[in-house]
């Protein structure tokens, strides 16, 4: 399967925070800053970015049942909702994906998932 091409600009803090993760030789970053600084932008990407890289090297395909591969959150569940979820529904197309607001799972070609919420939410 081939990962779908999608055009996206960074911001040099952005650009950074990606070859941190994209290292070899580093295994965590911290990336912050103000509301609006685009770490919801970022996030959005590198998760779509990341599950069709595991869907490709897992040669997933078509699993009895999408294997969940990560998680979104934050701290407040209503909080990811309101921003974050809500940003990447803007930023990545919705014909790749489809979100699973019961489950609060993102379902990517029925092949994997993302859960998300909020480390307050006693459900995950």
């Amino acid at each position: 399967m081939q990962q779908p091409e999608i055009r996206f600009e960074l911001t040099l803090r952005q650009k950074k925070a990606y070859q941190f993760l994209t290292s070899d030789e580093d295994n965590a970053v911290l990336f912050g800053g103000a509301k609006g600084g685009g770490k919801s932008y970022f996030l959005s990407i590198w998760v779509m970015c990341q599950i069709y890289n595991l869907i490709r090297l897992f040669k997933l395909d078509k699993p009895k049942h999408p294997i969940a591969l990560g998680f979104m959150g934050r701290k407040r569940g209503v909080d990811f909702n309101d921003t974050t979820l809500e940003t990447f529904k803007r930023v990545v197309p919705s014909h790749l994906y489809e979100i699973k607001s019961q489950e609060k799972e993102i379902v990517f070609e029925n092949k994997a998932k993302v859960l998300f919420g909020g480390l307050d939410d006693e459900q995950h």
